[in-house]
């Protein structure tokens, strides 16, 4: 996902990367000064921020979801592609944030980094380091290549129905910044994201497991994928003005920030709606409504998107998007575990709604 800001030219040379290398403790410490988070000081900080720790959540919870849901019906779990399924997924998850920070600072070498926002971009981050852009790419075409293999598997244990979710997934993966058609650049990208990130994982890893997904299955995926989209719909809302002068066209640019902010709170209110649908029916695993308890957690960016102006007012948004799905995920499947272990010794819950 693009955080809408820009970075400074590569650099090829050793004459490059220590002027770079100089620039990267001048820019650390001139946002001191202004009071912003300053650059790690370590290379293995910097890579862990390039990976974005944080959006691994996105691609693990629908994961476990399906194998809890899966467990609280009773079913034997296939460790190997239950194991390969989450390595896979986060490998091309990691590979992709890399791929994703390389080509935006590609794209924006020409153009001078703006004055406060790039302490929030991992893109920013690899202009101020000593890192290579380039073994950033290589590394994360490395990545999303080992977690293709990973897969392999899933796709063993579950056929062809896997195998074509597989390579839906990683070619999302590549194409949602790469190439002139990056899907990213469209105003339904986020649709995109809702359905990789929710039913996408989730039926992949039920059919690995050789179970079909049920409607209540799909009902947990639809909620886990609008919660995957407000990030990105918040990024949206707080970068629209650049998004606008880059000629970027998102739902926001589109639409107008007022029907942006109306679609924001409604993929919260969908997301939370299917998590009741599907949890609160007689039979439904109950725990799953502890997930509600993040709501608190989601306010504060909503009140950030909501009420705020775009820009600068609205900078902290993406993060507090992710710090509530954490929290979000946390209950969810501490919900899910606590069913399980209630209803170990009362039978399996039904597979319908």
């Amino acid at each position: 996902m693009d955080d809408g800001t820009v970075a400074r030219p590569f650099v090829h040379n050793a004459q490059a990367d220590n002027d770079v290398a100089e620039a990267a403790a001048a820019s650390s410490a001139g946002i001191r000064e202004v009071g912003l988070t300053p650059v790690p000081a370590s290379r293995l900080g910097a890579w862990v921020r390039l990976i974005r720790p944080s959006a691994l959540l996105l691609v693990l919870v629908p994961a476990l979801t399906a194998l809890a849901l899966l467990w609280l019906r009773g079913v034997t779990i296939l460790a190997l592609p239950a194991l390969a399924g989450i390595a896979s997924l986060a490998l091309v998850q990691a590979g992709a944030s890399l791929l994703d920070v390389y080509l935006e600072y590609a794209r924006r070498a020409h153009l001078p980094e703006t004055e406060r926002r790039d302490h929030l971009t991992a893109r920013a981050l690899l202009a101020r380091s000593a890192i290579n852009p380039l073994n950033v790419l290589r590394l994360s075409i490395v990545l999303i290549v080992l977690g293709g293999l990973a897969g392999i598997p899933l796709v063993i244990s579950g056929g062809w129905p896997v195998a074509l979710l597989g390579l839906a997934g990683v070619a999302i993966a590549f194409l949602f910044s790469a190439t002139s058609f990056a899907l990213k650049r469209f105003p339904l990208a986020d649709f995109v994201i809702g359905l990789a990130l929710g039913p996408g994982i989730v039926a992949g890893m039920m059919l690995a497991q050789r179970h079909t997904p049920t409607s209540r299955d799909l009902l947990f995926a639809g909620a886990l994928g609008f919660l995957a989209m407000l990030p990105a719909a918040g990024a949206h809302l707080r970068d629209a003005q650049q998004d606008a002068l880059l000629g970027r066209k998102t739902l926001v640019t589109v639409l107008g920030d007022g029907l942006g902010r109306t679609i924001y709170l409604v993929w919260l209110l969908a997301g939370m709606a299917l998590l009741a649908l599907a949890a609160l029916p007689h039979g439904a695993p109950h725990g799953a409504l502890l997930g509600f308890l993040a709501l608190p957690s989601f306010a504060i960016p909503v009140s950030g998107a909501l009420v705020a102006k775009p820009g600068y007012a609205r900078e902290q948004v993406v993060l507090q998007e992710r710090r509530a799905y954490a929290v979000f995920a946390f209950w969810f499947l501490f919900g899910l575990a606590i069913n399980a272990i209630l209803i170990s010794g009362l039978g399996p819950i039904p597979a319908t709604v």
